[in-house]
């Protein structure tokens, strides 16, 4: 009785396997935004420092993700066929400046530098606060190259 409940699964994984690889490449691009929009939402503020109000980005997180995923220059990573993530760690100023960027998790040189530019263009963030003032903090920016 296995052996036939094994055949039949194995049957309609042959029927249902051809009808998933037929989406469209626009499918493809909004699952990879959708994976790397997942990524991105796991940046963090570091630790280290204490805050009342965390370091935001303008607009907030969904502003952030747009940013990142706007500024990912896919030509980069194609030709190289690389998947992975590179981890950012910069530092938000009292005034809401960036400085310091410095890629934590390497994936692929061209990748790497595509992140620190894209680090580098970002606007002014609103900076994390304690105790009713401005303080200088560490984040850290997980970006995805999905294929």
């Amino acid at each position: 009785m296995p052996v036939k409940s094994f055949l039949i699964f194995i049957f309609t994984l042959m029927i249902a396997l051809p009808t998933f690889a037929q989406g469209d490449a626009e499918d493809g691009v909004k699952w990879m935004n959708c994976k790397a929009r997942e990524i991105i939402l796991k940046a963090d503020v570091s630790e280290d420092v204490k805050y009342d109000v965390p370091p935001s980005f303008p607009g907030g997180m969904d502003s952030l993700v747009s940013f990142v995923l706007q500024r990912i220059d896919y030509s980069v990573y194609n030709k190289a066929d690389v998947v992975g993530t590179v981890l950012v760690e910069f530092t938000v100023e009292e005034d809401g400046s960036i400085s310091s960027p410095e890629i934590k998790v390497r994936l692929f040189p061209d990748c790497d530098e595509n992140v620190l530019q894209i680090v580098r263009e970002m606007p002014r963030w609103q900076p994390a606060t304690y105790k009713g003032k401005a303080i200088r903090c560490k984040y850290t920016l997980p970006v995805a190259f999905i294929m």
